[in-house]
């Protein structure tokens, strides 16, 4: 069938900001309307694949339409709203070829699509395949105030209970938190800072050399990057939040380094630098050890040392 893809889908949150979808689904560009996995509690993170949905057809047309209602536990409150695919965007992406690094780096296809439900309505898009994934759209849901949840969980009276009792039970760090921290001081990351288009240049400094780097970026998209031999830089658009890197050392011995950024100081830290209107590079120098894993950012002869997150 021509432009049918194989696909399924998923969904996702942020780990600190649990959601629930309570109905959702897709119409094909044939027509179709394709349900997708509802009442999941969700806390995997930003962009992660979540629960494995297969229903209908393999092989299925790209969507055309998505619907959506879901709860944001934290803000107790629901959010709808709808969003139109454009298939001139999808249809190419879907016959995208990609590496994977689990079927011994061998060019797949798209085969997931992953929908992340995030507080104050917000809402991404995501195409995933195996290690790799690639943001399509976002939009924002508008708040629902006549939603009654007794429509759908017959035993609660009112939405506070049932977010209250989620919560409780499983993230029960995040509920002792609210007790403390107002719901309404909820960071905007994913809708702002985390898409933020960037020009960052990332180097690697170790004692060997490179094989090929996982990246996880704050908006939620992944990839893995295979340098052309000696080359060990590349230009990154997105901000990353982790890294799995894979080096040799001179010795012939195999390490794999892992390394995260905490948020607020690779962003503050790359802001900074802006100012100076030059190149910025991220500079992550690996020894054999995690701990000896050190990183810095740098512009025009300022350096500026990024603690790495445990």
């Amino acid at each position: 069938m021509d432009n049918c893809f194989e696909w399924y889908s998923s969904e996702c949150s942020p780990a600190a900001y649990p959601t629930e979808i309570v109905e959702g689904f897709f119409v094909l560009y044939n027509g179709i309307k394709h349900e997708i996995l509802t009442n999941q509690y969700s806390r995997n993170g930003w962009g992660n694949m979540g629960s494995e949905f297969y229903l209908g057809t393999d092989i299925k047309p790209v969507p055309a339409l998505l619907v959506l209602r879901y709860i944001s536990f934290v803000e107790r409150k629901v959010y709808s709203g709808e969003i139109m695919f454009d298939k001139e965007v999808m249809i190419p992406l879907f016959k995208k070829q990609i590496i994977s690094p689990l079927d011994n780096n061998k060019s797949i296809l798209y085969n997931r699509i992953v929908i992340g439900t995030a507080p104050q309505g917000y809402v991404s898009v995501w195409l995933h395949g195996d290690t790799n994934s690639e943001e399509v759209l976002q939009f924002q849901c508008d708040e629902e105030h006549d939603f009654n949840i007794a429509d759908h969980y017959v035993r609660y009276k009112n939405l506070n209970d049932y977010c209250n009792r989620n919560l409780r039970e499983k993230s029960p760090q995040i509920f002792q938190t609210l007790q403390t921290l107002p719901a309404s001081v909820i960071p905007t990351g994913w809708q702002g800072r985390y898409r933020q288009a960037i020009a960052l240049r990332i180097e690697f400094h170790l004692l060997g050399e490179l094989e090929n780097v996982q990246l996880w970026f704050f908006n939620g998209e992944s990839t893995y990057h295979f340098p052309a031999k000696k080359q060990q830089e590349r230009i990154l658009e997105r901000m990353p939040e982790r890294m799995a890197v894979n080096w040799v050392k001179d010795n012939g011995d195999q390490v794999m380094s892992v390394i995260s950024f905490h948020e607020t100081s690779i962003f503050d830290t790359y802001e900074k630098l802006t100012a100076s209107k030059t190149d910025i590079s991220l500079i992550v120098q690996l020894r054999e050890h995690d701990e000896s894993i050190r990183a810095w950012m740098k512009s025009a002869g300022r350096i500026i040392e990024i603690e790495p997150q445990p």
